[in-house]
């Protein structure tokens, strides 16, 4: 008499679907990386639709300030770039082949997911500097277009300064919810009744 097939626990199809967002996630993280070492933007390009020169000016410095802090960090964050894309895509493929049941894709996940994990620690690490010149940048362009596009505004600077510590006070937050979530997951994927699905899933399929 055949055996009944085993239940999928909840808990596993929730983290396998967070598997599957945070593949996903690190896979456009790191291709937007990948883009932004790819080429530099041309500063005067960029800043020709501004009318005020000093604003003008001052975006110029940020992007400038941008692009020299990506080209610091351009040694170990354009491997960290690709590491991403690699290790997002191969995350949400192996994600889905475990909400399809498939019992060799626990493992490989598992260590994809550890894997991710320890490259988010050392790019929120390494990276901080260029994460400072981004927000700095986007500082100064939502000033200009406050000023420009929202003249009833007082103080643009100091609104755009406001949303600017925020960003940076949530910063180490963002890493701290990446780092577990992942935890949870490989939680859920060494759990006893996991193997036991997967085990029974695997022999239903005929893997080896």
């Amino acid at each position: 008499m055949t055996a009944a097939p085993r239940k999928r626990p909840f808990y596993l199809v929730v983290a396998l679907l967070g598997a599957v967002v945070f593949g996903a996630y690190g896979a456009l993280q790191g291709w937007s990386a990948f883009l932004q070492y790819r080429g530099a933007i041309d500063p005067a390009l960029a800043s020709q639709e501004i009318p005020n020169p000093d604003d003008r000016a001052a975006f110029v410095a940020r992007l400038e300030a941008c692009q020299a802090a990506l080209d610091a960090v351009k040694t170990w964050g354009w491997p960290l770039a690709v590491a991403a894309i690699v290790l997002g895509s191969a995350m949400f493929v192996f994600a889905m082949r475990g909400l399809a049941g498939s019992s060799s894709a626990r493992a490989i996940l598992l260590q994809l997911v550890v894997v991710q994990a320890g490259v988010n620690v050392v790019e929120h690490r390494l990276l901080r500097g260029v994460f400072e010149a981004d927000v700095n940048l986007w500082e100064t362009a939502e000033t200009t277009y406050i000023r420009e596009n929202v003249p009833e505004w007082t103080h643009p600077e100091a609104r755009t300064h406001a949303w600017g510590v925020t960003a940076r006070s949530a910063y180490p937050f963002s890493l701290a919810a990446q780092t577990f979530g992942s935890a949870l997951i490989v939680v859920a994927l060494t759990r006893r009744r996991t193997r036991e699905f997967f085990d029974a899933s695997g022999q239903a399929l005929g893997e080896q």
